[in-house]
């Protein structure tokens, strides 16, 4: 799945709800508060990491702001407004977000945005923006957004969202209020987790966790793609080349149907691991317990300097997977292969 198709997957989870999730909690009362006391931000940057449901945060913001008939500070889901809302036809909100997967967010949509900030609220109320992901915004349309942002028009909203700021310029965060999300504590992760699907032990439920780096969202995702049977698949491979038992050419034909951003995501987090073991001499700070012998194995073997250079080039071509650049894919994961193996041929 891409990265576009997974922050829709991500989306799906806001459509039967207009309340926050639980570890948001603190940050909506933080806004809340604003609100019910007519201190808001005319502009406020989402930012966190992915799976933490900054999108359906945005959606919150969004409904009570446009809900006519508000009830204990919460979106009452039945005026007229909040019918528009849920049937995604309110003429007051307007989302916006790239034309296609891995395309920037052109100057062209941000005009219309402008235009759009520019009218009177046909319902009467607030107007509401929201632009995700922010850092896909090219330069001329984030300059064109700091007018917007310089000179919001009366009751108007712009809630932009982002997994990573530092893609933002300087100029539009400096004009933002910013809403850091964090991460759940880790048992309230498992408990939000286990109750999203009952099948779930709560083994499983804190390494789907582990697999997420904690972001509740992205684990569910990952048990709707059974993630855990690809990684094993990917993790029988990956020792496979480590002991020369199989070809790069070989086990790139094999994974040809495995998700290539997953594989990246993972050999990345188990560089990680075998980084710490290189510097720290000791396996006590790995996240996968489950391939510590493996990992200790290679990064004594390969160095730290390698291990560096591997990670920092793995990197640049999971970031060009994720911008659908013009990839040769099966030519990509023989050379991600290549260079695995030759971590262990020093």
């Amino acid at each position: 799945m891409s990265s576009n198709k997974l922050d829709r997957c991500l989306m799906s989870f806001s459509v039967n709800s207009q309340l926050p999730f639980p570890w948001q909690e603190k940050l909506w009362q933080h806004w809340s508060k604003q609100h019910q006391q007519g201190r808001m931000a005319h502009a406020y940057l989402l930012e966190g990491h992915k799976g933490l449901g900054k999108f359906h945060f945005a959606q919150c913001v969004a409904s009570v702001l446009l809900c006519t008939s508000l009830t204990d500070g919460s979106a009452c889901r039945a005026c007229k407004s909040c019918q528009l809302l849920q049937a995604k036809s309110h003429p007051d909100l307007l989302v916006v977000t790239p034309e296609q997967e891995g395309k920037p967010i052109r100057v062209d949509q941000v005009r219309q945005l402008l235009g759009f900030a520019s009218k009177t609220a046909q319902q009467g109320g607030y107007r509401v923006i929201i632009i995700y992901p922010a850092d896909a915004m090219n330069i001329n349309a984030s300059n064109a957004l700091l007018k917007c942002l310089e000179e919001p028009g009366d009751n108007t909203v712009i809630l932009l969202i982002t997994d990573t700021s530092s893609g933002l310029l300087p100029t539009i965060k400096s004009r933002c209020q910013r809403l850091q999300f964090t991460l759940p504590d880790p048992q309230s992760g498992i408990n939000w987790l286990m109750a999203q699907e009952s099948s779930l032990t709560q083994e499983s439920a804190t390494f789907l966790l582990n697999l997420a780096s904690q972001a509740p969202l992205l684990a569910c995702d990952y048990y709707q793609k059974d993630a855990l049977a690809i990684r094993q698949q990917v993790l029988e491979g990956v020792k496979a080349i480590t002991k020369r038992q199989v070809s790069p050419v070989s086990l790139a034909k094999q994974w040809q149907s495995i998700e290539l951003s997953l594989v990246l995501t993972w050999l990345l987090d188990w560089l990680s691991d075998m980084i710490k073991i290189s510097q720290l001499g000791c396996d006590r700070c790995c996240k996968n317990k489950d391939v510590t012998p493996m990992l200790t194995y290679i990064a004594n073997k390969a160095g730290i300097q390698a291990l560096y250079q591997y990670y920092d080039w793995l990197l640049i071509q999971r970031q060009h997977l994720l911008n659908q650049g013009n990839l040769n894919l099966p030519l990509l994961i023989e050379g991600v292969l290549i260079r695995w193996r030759g971590l262990t041929q020093r």
